[in-house]
């Protein structure tokens, strides 16, 4: 394998990345290292995971801009367009929008919902506590008529 600058290489591995290019792609350039070599540096580089991570979210947001930009010319220019032209340019908005969710990385955008939640006490006191409830709703009551009630009397 020949010699590399390696600072140049991961500058251009980031300007790249920050233009919309894909990891898979960039790497298939004969000059640049496997997508393993891109992933060893991020691991044992944390300046470089950083401005990595910081990448894929500009991706992220130049895919969502060019969402944008179709959107907007659909509103513009809607008496234009055909039946066929808004079918292919919504398309085209999908598939940007799945990019920009999925190549933003870990800061972007994504389908994922993350909910957090606290409980104190025990999940086995949880369920004694609901048994309890349960047993209580459930035990016969007296029921009376009112002494005030016409109907009943």
């Amino acid at each position: 394998m020949p010699r590399f600058d390696k600072a140049k290489i991961k500058e251009e591995f980031l300007r790249r990345i920050a233009e919309g290019e894909s990891h898979s792609v960039i790497v298939q350039d004969k000059h640049m290292p496997d997508w393993t070599t891109i992933w060893r540096w991020a691991k044992a580089d944390k300046e470089f995971a950083a401005d990595l991570e910081e990448c894929k979210f500009e991706r992220g947001c130049l895919y969502g801009f060019k969402v944008g930009e179709i959107a907007n010319d659909l509103y513009q220019n809607a008496e234009e367009q055909t039946h066929e032209m808004v079918a292919a340019k919504r398309a085209a908005m999908d598939g940007y929008k799945w990019a920009a969710a999925r190549m933003a990385g870990r800061n972007g955008w994504g389908d994922k919902v993350q909910v957090e939640h606290e409980a104190t006490g025990s999940y086995v006191d949880a369920l004694r506590a609901i048994g309890e409830r349960v047993e209580q709703a459930t035990e016969p009551q007296e029921v009376r008529a009112r002494d005030d009630n016409p109907t009943l009397q």
